[in-house]
């Protein structure tokens, strides 16, 4: 006897749908990804989004051929390229969940990795033209735990954060348990005031971005400015020079204003050309 589902009010074969219906991910939120950004056809900063992955998996207990096998890694990176005729920008999400079984607690600790890629607009970094606006969501607060560092399959938090944006060209930034600035919803922030950049510290809860640690450890010696990994409030937006946004898809997004309070972008223009400036050396182009 064949079992059936509802989906939408409509009864459907169960089989069809075994392989969502398994994924502990869909389940449970049972795995955590990757988002990595494709420069010239080329997957970058491969070896710190492997490191990151490892260090996750390890913390949720699950084993992987990706694990101890960055060769693996970058070769798979490097099939989902080709296989979609990626030659210039692009991103690729690479997801790795617990294989199915159990219920809270799994059968298993091997997982299974789900890697998919397509095409953006720009190859090179870009600034965005026009800057965003910030607002505080406080409704959910980010708790600080292990967790925090890894993009995790739930991520509840920064889906409402970002309904609740006012409008297309707002950005949501998240509090911490401790009702200090975290990060904003797919991004770290960065505040500049008085020729220093401040920004969240890990124990805060935001997420260990890459494109964080590229800025902190290679970027700002590039530029010699003092970064402050600190706590931060919000009312230290009041008396910021420049706020932006950083993360591996986009790079820099600055913010034009927070409330009344609007900001420069010299810095974050800088910073841009400075990204890619390392990028075209890193590669070689």
């Amino acid at each position: 006897m064949k079992n059936s589902i509802l989906i939408n009010g409509i009864l459907e074969d169960v089989s069809m749908h075994e392989s969502l219906l398994s994924n502990r991910a869909f389940r449970y939120g049972d795995g955590l990804f990757e988002t990595i950004r494709i420069y010239n056809g080329t997957p970058l900063f491969a070896e710190y989004h492997h490191k990151r992955l490892i260090d996750g998996l390890n913390l949720l207990k699950i084993e992987s051929e990706e694990k101890d096998n960055l060769t693996l890694f970058k070769n798979n990176l490097n099939k989902i390229i080709i296989s979609n005729r990626i030659r210039e920008g692009g991103r690729i999400r690479y997801s790795i969940s617990r294989n199915s079984g159990g219920y809270y607690k799994p059968l298993s600790t091997s997982g299974i990795s789900i890697v998919e890629a397509n095409n953006i607009e720009d190859n090179f970094y870009k600034l965005n033209d026009q800057g965003v606006q910030i607002e505080i969501y406080e409704d959910i607060l980010k708790p600080i735990n292990i967790l925090s560092p890894f993009k995790n399959a739930f991520s509840l938090i920064h889906v409402l954060a970002g309904i609740h944006n006012s409008g297309i060209n707002y950005e949501s930034i998240l509090l911490n348990e401790q009702k200090n600035i975290c990060e904003g919803v797919s991004s770290n922030i960065f505040i500049l005031k008085n020729n220093i950049l401040y920004t969240p510290s890990l124990n805060q809860g935001c997420v260990n971005g890459i494109m964080r640690f590229i800025l902190i450890n290679y970027l700002s010696k590039k530029l010699n400015i003092e970064v402050v990994e600190t706590k931060i409030k919000s009312d230290f937006f009041n008396n910021a020079d420049e706020i932006f946004f950083t993360n591996v898809i986009q790079g820099i997004k600055w913010v034009l204003g927070f409330g009344k309070k609007r900001y420069y972008n010299t810095f974050s223009k800088l910073l841009t050309q400075n990204l890619n400036e390392f990028i075209e050396a890193s590669l070689k182009i």
